[in-house]
C-alpha cells in the first residue's frame, strides 16, 4: 500500500489527548494510572475514515480500578497487568492484532513477542471464529428473502470480513485493521458475484452460499507481501 500518511506517536497522543478533554476527561491522569497505552486499529495504520474511533488498549496497573466515562470517539479496552500475560489474552484475535500493529505510547509491552509466537497454533479464537461463521452464514440463508438489497449487502461484507479473519488466524497472521482487508478484496472475484441482480433476488444465488461457505476470499500469499 502507498501513498498512506500514518501518524507520528506525537500525533496519536494529540488526537487522544483531545478526545479525552472533550469529555471531560484527562488524558494525563488515565497516562498515570496504567502501565501501557497502545493504539491499534485502522487509526494506528493510518487507514482511518472520518467515523473511525481510536482504539486504545490501556493495562491497568495492579488492583486499580478505572472508573471512567465514555470517551466519544475513543474505543478503550481496559485488561489488567495479569490478564495481559495469561494464555487466553496471548491467544486471541484482540492480542495478535495489537501485539504486531499496535503503536506504544506508553509501556514496553512485554507479552508482544509471546503473543507473535503463538499464532498460527490451534486455539479457541479460531474456533470461534468458525462458529461465528457458521450461525452468519446459516442466518442469512434463512432470511434472505426477507433481507433489503442493503442488508444483504452488509451482511455479506461482515462474512467476507469475518472468513478473512479467520483464514488469517489459521494461517498465523495477525489480524490487520478492517479496512485493510477491505482493500485486500476490493480486486477479489468475489466483488463480482455480489452484482445487485444477485442482492435483489429472493433467493440467495447458489454461487454467492458456495462462497459463503468457502475460505478462498482472498490471497494469503498475497497479504504476506504487502508491507502495511
Amino acid at each position: 500500500m502507498t501513498n498512506r500518511q500514518v501518524p507520528t506517536d506525537k500525533e496519536l497522543l494529540g488526537r487522544a489527548t483531545k478526545l479525552a478533554r472533550r469529555a471531560g476527561v484527562d488524558w494525563s491522569f488515565i497516562a498515570s494510572q496504567c502501565t501501557e497505552l497502545v493504539v491499534f486499529g485502522s487509526r494506528a495504520a493510518g487507514l482511518e475514515t472520518p467515523f473511525s474511533d481510536l482504539d486504545v488498549l490501556v493495562v491497568r496497573k495492579h488492583g486499580l480500578a478505572m472508573p471512567l466515562p465514555g470517551v466519544r470517539g475513543i474505543d478503550l479496552v481496559f485488561r489488567t497487568e495479569d490478564e495481559i500475560l495469561s494464555a487466553e489474552w496471548l491467544k486471541s484475535e484482540m492480542a495478535g492484532h495489537i501485539a504486531a500493529c499496535g503503536r506504544w505510547l506508553q509501556g514496553s509491552g512485554r507479552w508482544r513477542n509471546n503473543a507473535l509466537a503463538v499464532r498460527g497454533e490451534p486455539n479457541e479464537a479460531a474456533e470461534a471464529k468458525r462458529r461465528r461463521i457458521s450461525r452468519l452464514a446459516e442466518a442469512l440463508r434463512n432470511h434472505w428473502d426477507r433481507l433489503t438489497p442493503d442488508f444483504r449487502r452488509r451482511n455479506l461484507t461482515t462474512l467476507r470480513r469475518e472468513k478473512q479473519r479467520l483464514q488469517l488466524l489459521q494461517s498465523g497472521i495477525a489480524i490487520p485493521p478492517t479496512r485493510l482487508l477491505d482493500m485486500w478484496a476490493e480486486h477479489n472475484s468475489v466483488r463480482n458475484s455480489c452484482e445487485e441482480h444477485a442482492l435483489s433476488g429472493t433467493d440467495l444465488p447458489q454461487i454467492l452460499w458456495k462462497r459463503l461457505l468457502s475460505l478462498n476470499w482472498f490471497s494469503i500469499r498475497q497479504m504476506r507481501k504487502e508491507r502495511w
